[in-house]
């Protein structure tokens, strides 16, 4: 899996409620939020806190049918379908 982080040039310092877009790519399948009308920009670092913590829940506890993130304003699902 290849993920990619841009953050939004809002200003010289960054924190940790800094807004930007993240890219998912795995077996030539993309999930992201750039690009988007409305603006699907997130609070990055809180996403991904929340994405990490979930990987280690993935890895003590199996895969799940699907994940349900909330970074503030723009909630992202990623379903796992087994096959």
């Amino acid at each position: 899996m290849e993920i990619s982080i841009q953050l939004l040039p809002i200003d010289d310092r960054t924190s940790g409620f800094e807004m930007g877009d993240i890219t998912l790519e795995h077996q030539g399948k993309t999930l992201t939020s750039a690009g988007r009308t409305p603006s699907q920009s997130m609070m990055i670092f809180i996403f991904m806190s929340d994405f990490i913590e979930m990987l280690i829940a993935l890895e003590k506890n199996g895969r799940p049918d699907s994940f349900k993130y909330s970074p503030m304003a723009s909630p992202v699902e990623i379903k796992n379908r087994l096959r």
